[in-house]
């Protein structure tokens, strides 16, 4: 996203990123600040800045702090275009843009605590992958959940914390409370920074499916990081790419030869059985005993007949049992900083944020934040 610079200083992409993160269109926002919808594309594309009054009451209606508007962008290569959206329906533009500004403030959040502490790198395997996605096999999803594994040492049974484990590996994690129930989770690969960047939707209820959404992100991340076209739309190639990514966290999930090995009969009873140690859906596991030759397409249907009969599709056995796997680097690193002498007012100044903005990426406590509150007493353990 090219910054969008007006004079004195005024950023018109900002002005775009607080608007979409409102989920107001040009028009509304032009009926907010009482002027015509020419205008404020004006403003928003660099052409012209707004005047005193104008200015006034877009920090109002924005409800952004004035810092905000004027400082540069942290991550400079950010583009909706270059968002993976995992949506179940096809959702309104406005709904996207208001979940890809919370992924790329999250990319500037830890742009942020990279500058001032030493933070994971990214450890991702270098995977020989067709260009185009048409070509992708299921071998070479089934060789790069095995490249993860393998170089991560997880070895080949359940991994316990997923979500950990990405972070240990330089992944970003980001978890809020989106207020979309059809969007699972969305992802970006910083090309700049060479780091992935993933946002999980904290309404689900489900630990596992949770659990199955970063698995997804990440085989975006690895299968078609270089991929520029059909990440937003429901097109064949969007759904030839959410096919892959879900066969990824699949294979990723449950591996081959020792999920199979733990297999006695495809049945809902036994993918049943097995969820408590593998942590995976019951749904996953009928998807992940197709893609692995166990069962047929026909017998995959009547299970997922049984499965709507049990009711299970939105609650399974066991959901309400587990919690849902947390985000720490963000929040650890953002406690060491507090720790080591920055105050809300320093942290103000190095990202400017609405707070409740700046609670919901970072997962912190809100008096952390507030001018003039002391920092309460570190309560996270130091990232390891």
């Amino acid at each position: 996203m090219p910054t969008q610079l007006g004079s004195g200083g005024f950023l018109g992409t900002r002005l775009s990123e607080a608007r979409e993160a409102m989920g107001l269109s040009v028009v509304n926002l032009a009926n907010l600040l009482g002027v015509s919808r020419t205008l404020v594309h004006e403003y928003e594309n660099g052409s012209r800045s707004p005047g005193v009054s104008t200015l006034a009451r877009i920090f109002v209606v924005l409800d952004q702090p004035e810092s905000f508007f004027y400082q540069e962008q942290r991550v400079q290569d950010f583009s909706h275009e270059l968002v993976h959206f995992r949506a179940r329906n096809s959702l309104k533009d406005d709904l996207r843009e208001q979940a890809g500004i919370r992924l790329k403030w999250l990319a500037e959040l830890y742009a942020v605590l990279e500058e001032k502490l030493a933070l994971p790198s990214v450890n991702l395997p270098v995977l020989d992958v067709p260009a185009d996605v048409s070509r992708i096999t299921q071998q070479d999803i089934e060789d790069a959940a095995t490249a993860v594994r393998t170089l991560w040492k997880v070895g080949q049974g359940p991994i316990p914390d997923l979500i950990r484990l990405i972070e240990l590996n330089g992944g970003v994690v980001g978890q809020i409370n989106l207020d979309l129930p059809d969007m699972d989770g969305l992802s970006f690969w910083s090309e700049e920074r060479r780091r992935p960047y993933l946002l999980l939707n904290a309404d689900k209820a489900s630990y596992v499916r949770s659990r199955f959404d970063a698995g997804h992100e990440l085989g975006h991340m690895l299968l078609h990081r270089h991929v520029n076209e059909g990440r937003t739309r429901k097109t064949p190639l969007y759904e030839l790419m959410e096919n892959q990514a879900h066969r990824f966290a699949g294979a990723l999930l449950l591996p081959r030869e020792t999920w199979l090995a733990d297999v006695k009969a495809p049945t809902l009873a036994e993918f049943k059985r097995l969820k408590p140690k593998w942590k995976a859906s019951i749904a996953a596991m009928v998807m992940r005993a197709e893609a692995v030759g166990l069962i047929g397409s026909e017998q995959k249907k009547d299970l997922f007949k049984q499965l709507r009969r049990k009711k299970w599709q939105q609650q399974e056995p066991f959901d309400s049992l587990w919690e849902l796997e947390q985000p720490r680097l963000v929040t650890q690193a953002t406690t060491m900083l507090f720790d080591s002498g920055f105050d809300s007012l320093s942290f103000s100044q190095w990202f400017p944020r609405r707070t409740e903005h700046t609670v919901e990426l970072t997962r912190m406590p809100r008096a952390y934040f507030e001018i003039g509150t002391l920092p309460i007493k570190n309560i996270y353990s130091n990232f390891n």
